[in-house]
């Protein structure tokens, strides 16, 4: 009996020795932490509001951690390949998502992809912006009230572009046809760079593609932003009208920068890397960029992005159930 009380009294120490030995690795790995580059993935192409937000990021990092901040580009599925690798990385903060609306809340519900809001944690909300309805500036129609004119009398002949199937601005407008009772025909690209290209070179007569890089092309007078989805006018451009103004208060959508972090990442790193990007957030270099870019730093950390995400996800999600029923 004694023997097996010892025995048993071996098994516990032991297991305590464990237990308090893996918290010790892990506060060891925190104070290390970043013990090698961090790997920021994109989940689009070249030349998008997200590559552009990224690379403003990680042009301010070498002051605040001292491993450098490496951008990864790797577009395709609209974020889902991105998405699904970070997903499947080791959890030890170096290898961070910077996610969208696209890739973590419609895609993943469309198409019922092996991976959720669930597989990830959320670090640092950058900022969101507002979907504008755009259109090349010698389209048939000058106004949103035109385009919906046209539309009407000219049923699947305005192409579209977008940043990929399922995505931003693809859902906005896949519900504002519903909505209007027009037709126009979606082309979808592997990001905002290339959904852009097409609409500058006549591929499409229409995009959703954001301020951040529309803007010059905007003010140049080569695009025409007919609204904004939106509540509240956009600062960049005071005098275009938001659909919520034109009428539609539904038509509503925005499109959120989000660092995530794979599910599984130790509490000591995750808030960390909140710290890091709360620094980047308020980094006055880095608000300078933003602003360039035609937009705002709305930075949250990881419970308020959390709170964000989870009310959006599930109204997108209803969205998408919507657009899906014939």
């Amino acid at each position: 009996m004694v023997k097996k009380i010892s025995g048993l009294a071996s098994c516990f120490v032991l297991s305590s020795f464990s237990f308090l030995l893996g918290i010790e690795q892990t506060v060891l790995a925190a104070d290390k932490f970043p013990s090698r580059p961090i790997e920021l993935v994109i989940p689009f192409s070249a030349g998008g509001s997200h590559d552009a937000h990224a690379r403003a990021i990680v042009s301010v990092t070498p002051g605040i951690i001292d491993q450098p901040m490496l951008v990864r580009l790797m577009p395709g599925g609209t974020g889902a390949i991105a998405a699904q690798y970070v997903a499947r990385s080791k959890p030890d903060g170096h290898t961070l998502l910077f996610g969208a609306p696209d890739t973590n809340t419609l895609v993943n519900q469309a198409q019922n992809l092996p991976y959720g809001k669930e597989d990830f944690i959320p670090i640092a909300l950058i900022n969101y912006s507002p979907t504008p309805i755009i259109a090349r500036s010698d389209a048939p129609f000058k106004t949103f009230k035109e385009f919906v004119s046209y539309a009407k009398a000219n049923p699947g002949k305005i192409k579209y572009a977008s940043a990929g199937v399922w995505g931003i601005p693809h859902v906005p407008f896949e519900y504002m046809q519903k909505k209007l009772g027009i037709k126009l025909t979606h082309v979808p690209y592997k990001g905002g760079g290339p959904a852009l290209k097409a609409i500058l070179s006549g591929e499409t007569m229409m995009s959703g593609s954001q301020v951040t890089q529309a803007l010059s092309h905007i003010r140049a007078g080569k695009l025409n932003m007919l609204a904004i989805m939106d509540t509240k006018r956009h600062k960049s451009f005071p005098n275009v009208p938001t659909t919520a103004e034109l009428g539609h208060p539904d038509f509503v959508f925005y499109l959120w920068r989000g660092v995530l972090a794979p599910k599984g990442t130790p509490p000591a790193i995750v808030k960390q890397l909140e710290d890091i990007f709360e620094k980047v957030a308020k980094d006055k270099s880095f608000y300078r960029m933003v602003k360039r870019f035609g937009e705002q730093v709305l930075h949250r950390r990881g419970k308020g992005f959390d709170e964000y995400w989870s009310a959006e996800y599930k109204k997108m999600g209803n969205l998408i159930r919507e657009l899906k029923k014939k």
